[in-house]
């Protein structure tokens, strides 16, 4: 059911409040728009506005979903009767959920809620983080208890400095319907490219006469490689922005071919302009300066050559669009100075950034020929390579391109021109001013449409004279977009669902249950999952560091066994959040087991314990391997990179560590509990059987899978028992899983989630063998991407593994020698209020 709402009703819903606005501003313009396709683009940049405007305080941002929705129903109520006399072009419609339905293809081919870019860019998690926090308590931070969750907020909207206009929508609509923003956050990326692909079928409506080649236009020029890449990456703002861009050039483009009206007139105009100010910050002046001094100058061009006095109304028709954008971003623009003392800009940096800084994400700069919207590469950051068709394809579409130009100037249907200034003369401006490659990239994402699109219009005007040859250069251009977009789905990396669903059922259990520790490096879970009982991940910013044992503290990215922590720090959490998988020590005796998923455990303490852990000793790797990934001394010098996990949670407890615990627990008048279990059954990644064709990390223990191919490794068991079958490391087309020829499971899209479940087993005494059998490229997303296919160890572990507590006193204590336990502890009662010591 919540796929149907995500892919169906979210679209749908949109596409109403996009009506319904769009009928209001048209009636408070006094004016119609100039094509029905601007509509619902024009539409939903005024519902950005209002809900940007709403979510500026605590105080009206819960208002902001019924407001939008209501101002919206009353904009389709009041606009029925002119909603009769016209509607929008039926193939702009084709072409926008033609472009819909290939932006959210990665995530509609796997029948499942989803999105992509998970493990590439982390960001998502946290525009999910914001956009819940906006809707609940706008920008301000003041109320929340200190987390890892409010340490992500208080960098981005502590200055509120940060852009927000991108989340509005998708907050809107995810409420409006009750689902979570993380599955409607591809949907809303999707319905941004459907936004873009009305504002280009609107833009050639003065070229191309038949709404059928409009519409081929349209869809081919909305899904350019690098905005594709970018949306594959969870690019919300660039999508957001580049459908913002293409509405500005398509209502300057129909003002410049009329002359100046009334003032209230341009209002469609100065509600996209704010509406990109609100999405992108302030900087959106190198987009929209160009379109908007296009349109003065024409206007007083044409006023000054008629001689008829109209100056002073033309000035008032600019004064009222100047004020008009400026009021209607009026968030943006108070925040400005906030915005320039933090150091938000373009730049970056520039000069003074470090190369990571400047980079970003980024491999090396960008080129500009990648906005030609033709790069067949697994990864937009890749360089083309020596191919010579993609490079002949780009050629086609740059000659098309100004073919499109030539054309436009002999009908003087400036569109695509004025489309191509806005778009090419941002990069431009923020390349010249010093933009880092980061940000270069971003703007050149958003321009991507133009360039395609005037490709495409150039094909669609020979078509018209040349059926053979324009058809010939269309087919060209649609080949490149269509296997640029193709290799862009085949190696997209979809965010899994079972984990993330475990993740969103916990978020309601400990609400109100905080603070919660989060022992693993889940970013979506402390920046948004959990975000209601203070999450805190010792890897991530913390407001209070949390050394290990030793005085080491976690790193991004990096996770430690709960066994490496001091049980003083750890019991100071109400809530645990561990993995469910069998390296993970059980939590304290103090915790309980609150509620499990097939990914994650809730652990819980009484909010007044009745006991108190005097000595914890753990067993297992935590004492050689206390964590893995980056960490750094407490002097803040690095410590040394751990490149593998502990796999092993489980010792044999000998007789001398039994007495001298016992003894302790004595003296102190105590018990011993101890968290018995069997030891886990275990390969290293680089133990198994594989091609010589896989890669090998020595230093991780782990071996990487890059073509199809089979590995193996046996097991001897000395006597039957049931097991749960586990692959660590990182999966995009993953494994088929099969024990002695028997298929057990599969393990498919769990990307950087340390353990993925395959299955349960009951085996008998005696050698088994295990193949793993990795799959070649098939149509499913994903499946074209070996770089996540990391095997790092393959455990069995033992049913049941955990909560399995015994309690001692310190003289039976020593029925403990030789057993395997997770820990022993020595725990002592608390004495209730108003009795005294024992």
């Amino acid at each position: 059911m919540t796929f149907v709402l995500a892919w169906v009703a979210f679209p749908v819903l949109l596409a109403g409040l996009g009506v319904g606005w769009g009928l209001l501003v048209e009636e408070l313009s006094g004016a119609r728009l100039a094509s029905g396709a601007l509509l619902i683009p024009v539409g939903l940049a005024a519902g950005l506005i209002v809900a940007a405007l709403l979510t500026t305080n605590a105080a009206t941002a819960r208002l902001a979903v019924p407001v939008d929705g209501l101002l919206a129903l009353i904009g389709v109520v009041r606009g029925r009767r002119l909603w009769r006399d016209r509607a929008i072009p039926r193939w702009s419609l084709v072409a926008a959920v033609a472009v819909l339905l290939v932006y959210g293809a990665p995530v509609l081919a796997t029948g499942t809620v989803t999105f992509t870019g998970f493990f590439k860019l982390d960001d998502t998690a946290t525009w999910l983080g914001l956009t819940a926090h906006l809707f609940s308590d706008g920008r301000s931070t003041a109320g929340l208890d200190p987390s890892s969750y409010k340490v992500l907020l208080d960098a981005n909207l502590g200055t509120g400095a940060y852009p927000v206009g991108a989340f509005m929508l998708l907050g809107v609509g995810r409420a409006l319907l009750g689902i979570d923003a993380a599955w409607a956050f591809q949907p809303y990326v999707a319905c941004a490219g459907a936004a873009l692909a009305l504002c280009l079928y609107a833009l050639c409506e003065g070229i191309v006469a038949a709404p059928r080649m409009r519409a081929l236009v349209a869809f081919l020029a909305a899904q350019p490689a690098l905005l594709y890449g970018y949306s594959l990456w969870g690019g919300i703002k660039e999508l957001t922005a580049a459908f913002l861009v293409a509405l500005i050039a398509a209502l300057v483009a129909s003002g410049i071919g009329g002359r100046p009206t009334r003032p209230r007139a341009v209002l469609p105009l100065a509600v996209a302009t704010a509406a990109l100010v609100v999405t992108f910050g302030p900087g959106t002046a190198v987009w929209v300066l160009p379109g908007l001094g296009c349109l003065a100058a024409v206007w007083v061009t044409r006023v000054m050559r008629s001689g008829d006095g109209a100056l002073r109304q033309l000035a008032g028709t600019l004064a009222w669009l100047v004020a008009a954008t400026v009021g209607l971003a009026l968030p943006v623009v108070i925040t400005l100075s906030q915005a320039v003392s933090s150091g938000e800009s373009f730049t970056g940096g520039s000069a003074a950034a470090s190369v990571t800084t400047r980079l970003g994400t980024l491999r090396a700069p960008l080129g500009a020929f990648e906005a030609a919207g033709i790069w067949p590469v697994s990864d937009f950051r890749d360089p083309l390579g020596s191919g010579v068709l993609p490079i002949a394809l780009i050629a086609v579409v740059l000659a098309a391109a100004l073919g499109a130009l030539w054309a436009s100037a002999r009908s003087r249907d400036w569109g695509v021109v004025l489309y191509l200034v806005v778009a090419v003369s941002g990069c431009l401006a923020i390349d010249l001013a010093g933009g880092v490659p980061w940000v270069v990239g971003k703007a050149l994402a958003i321009a991507s449409p133009a360039v395609l699109f005037a490709g495409v219009l150039g094909g669609t005007v020979l078509f018209g004279r040349q059926r053979l040859a324009g058809g010939l250069v269309i087919g060209l251009i649609a080949g490149g977009v269509l296997w640029s977009n193709t290799v862009g789905y085949l190696n997209a990396t979809l965010a899994p669902t079972g984990p993330l669903s475990d993740l969103a059922q916990i978020g309601g259990l400990v609400r109100g249950e905080g603070p919660t520790f989060v022992d693993d490096f889940n970013v979506y879970a402390d920046r948004y999952f959990l975000r209601a009982g203070d999450p805190v991940d010792p890897a991530e910013p913390d407001p209070v560091p949390l050394p290990l044992t030793d005085g080491t503290l976690l790193m991004t990215p990096a996770v430690a066994d709960l066994d490496s922590f001091p049980v003083s720090t750890l019991s100071r959490y109400r809530s645990i959040v561990t993995t469910s998988s069998p390296t993970a020590s059980r939590p304290s005796s103090l915790y309980h087991l609150r509620w499990t998923g097939r990914y994650y455990e809730l652990w819980q303490r009484a909010a007044r314990p009745a006991e108190q852990v005097l000595a914890h000793i753990a067993s297992g790797d935590s004492a050689t391997i206390p964590y893995c990934g980056a960490a750094r001394r407490p002097d803040g010098t690095p410590a040394a990179v751990q490149p593998i996990c502990g796999v092993q949670p489980v010792g044999i407890a000998t007789c001398p560590e039994v007495r001298a615990i016992a003894a302790y627990a004595k003296r102190n008048q105590a018990e011993v509990v101890a968290a018995e279990r069997p030891p886990n059954i275990y390969a290293r990644g680089n133990q198994v059987e594989r091609p010589p064709s896989w890669g090998v990390t020595p230093a991780a223990e782990s071996i990487t899978a890059l073509d199809p191919g089979v590995a193996s490794a046996q097991f001897r068991l000395v006597a039957p028992a049931r097991y749960t079958l586990w692959l660590g490391g990182s999966f995009d087309r993953g494994f088929d899983v099969a024990v002695d020829g028997r298929g057990v499971g599969r393990v498919r899209n769990h990307l950087s989630m340390g353990y993925a479940p395959v299955g349960d087993l009951a085996l008998s005494a005696g050698l088994h063998t295990l193949t793993l059998s990795h799959p070649g490229t098939s149509l499913a997303p994903g499946s074209g991407d070996d770089a996540g296919t990391t095997l790092a160890a393959i455990v069995l572990g033992p049913i049941p593994a955990r909560d399995r507590l015994a309690t001692l006193t310190p003289q039976t204590a020593t029925k403990l020698c030789g057993t395997s336990v997770d820990w022993i502890e020595v725990v002592k009662a608390i004495p209730a209020a108003g009795t005294g010591a024992p």
